[in-house]
């Protein structure tokens, strides 16, 4: 009786102790097709033991379902005891990002890779969008930002110099998303140039921290312009060029958990706030959280609308973030801001205020087939501050 080749992962002082989670056994399996595909391996004439000598073979690129064979003891018979495990993990190319950190340029795991992918980031030239922008960049994406700056920040255009090494792109757009006109040309021929849009975040917005009493129609009524209207009018021009490029009916019933998630047509992801859930203490804003208030609902609108095109739309509700503009706003107060930036850290439960760093990831998980499943969602991370 012929046995089935198998490999040792190499000697780990912990497996005495304890079987890691992941060495399920399979022994009511049919493995007699499992085999790592490299070059032929003999298979021996008779059951031989396996050993921690045995070398590990790479994992083949570009075939992420194998499993490789090995034995649950240190001396065993192959074909007697046996079962599957992932594979190892690739090696990786790796590029130089903008804070001088080695970075990958491709996912280790497929399902959050955004290489390739052509996404538009509003409010892209700084503060959180910027954070946003260099992030997919770094994953290899087709990123254009659009934002009212006349001529994009000098870590902008450096991050578009070292955009090659990651495989991707990054190009500036000077728009005002209230312009119907303005959005519909813009976003129109980057569809063009690439024909078709796989992404979008909405990251343009403004603040104004004016007390209702004294609040003028025209500053309530721009702050809504900026913050709803023109994240409207992106959505819009996006889902119009999705579905135009890209027709398709309803999103097929998965009828197997063995099926592949059907292909999405896009992914949006709006910027809404925390304080779209909640009225900040002594923090005068009605503006800006109506606005936000109405992107919780918006996205909800046009999930439910959108979906049977097989386009995501989830919004993002940060905490309290560093950007610049906070910072400035700080910086007028009497001390630097230190004790409003006190109070702010102590109404969390982490006990400080986020970076806008730490928004990159989300970003990255928005654009990826890693939410293919996540539609009207608002992801909250402001550090448990709406959770008291």
């Amino acid at each position: 009786m012929s046995s089935t080749p198998t490999l040792a992962l190499p000697t780990d002082p912990r497996a005495a102790s304890s079987t890691p989670s992941w060495l399920l056994n399979q022994s009511n399996r049919n493995t007699s097709n499992i085999s790592p595909p490299h070059a032929p391996i003999t298979q021996p004439t008779s059951p031989s033991p396996v050993t921690a000598t045995d070398s590990l073979l790479t994992h083949p690129p570009n075939d992420k379902h194998v499993h490789y064979r090995v034995p649950t003891s240190g001396t065993t018979t192959p074909a007697e005891n046996a079962i599957d495990c992932p594979p190892p993990m690739p090696i990786f190319e790796t590029a130089t990002s903008l804070n001088g950190k080695r970075c990958m340029t491709d996912n280790w795991w497929p399902d959050f890779s955004v290489r390739g992918k052509v996404i538009i980031v509003t409010g892209g030239a700084r503060g959180l969008g910027f954070a946003m922008v260099e992030a997919l960049v770094e994953g290899g994406a087709h990123v254009h930002a659009l934002d009212l700056l006349p001529s994009p920040l000098p870590a902008f255009t450096q991050l578009q110099t070292l955009a090659p090494q990651y495989h991707g792109t990054l190009t500036y757009h000077t728009l005002d998303i209230t312009s119907p006109l303005a959005v519909t040309f813009t976003i129109s021929g980057i569809a063009d140039q690439h024909n078709r849009i796989d992404g979008l975040i909405c990251s343009a917005g403004i603040l104004n921290e004016v007390p209702a009493l004294t609040h003028s129609p025209e500053t309530f009524t721009k702050t809504l312009d900026v913050n709803v209207t023109g994240t409207f009018l992106c959505c819009q021009a996006v889902a119009r060029e999705v579905i135009t490029r890209h027709p398709r009916g309803k999103t097929p019933i998965i009828s197997s958990s063995l099926s592949p998630p059907p292909p999405s047509g896009a992914s949006l992801l709006l910027i809404a706030s925390m304080s779209g859930h909640i009225a900040n203490r002594a923090l005068p804003m009605c503006g800006y959280n109506a606005s936000k208030s109405a992107i919780l609902g918006l996205t909800r609108s046009l999930a439910s609308e959108w979906g049977q095109y097989g386009i995501r739309v989830n919004c993002l509700s940060p905490g309290y973030v560093v950007t610049k503009m906070v910072e400035q706003g700080l910086e007028k107060e009497a001390g630097g801001g230190a004790e409003r930036r006190r109070r702010w850290e102590a109404e969390n439960m982490l006990g400080r205020l986020a970076g806008q760093e730490e928004f990159r990831g989300v970003a990255v998980f928005a654009m990826s087939q890693g939410s293919a499943y996540m539609t009207a969602a608002d992801l909250r991370m402001d550090a448990g501050h709406t959770a008291w």
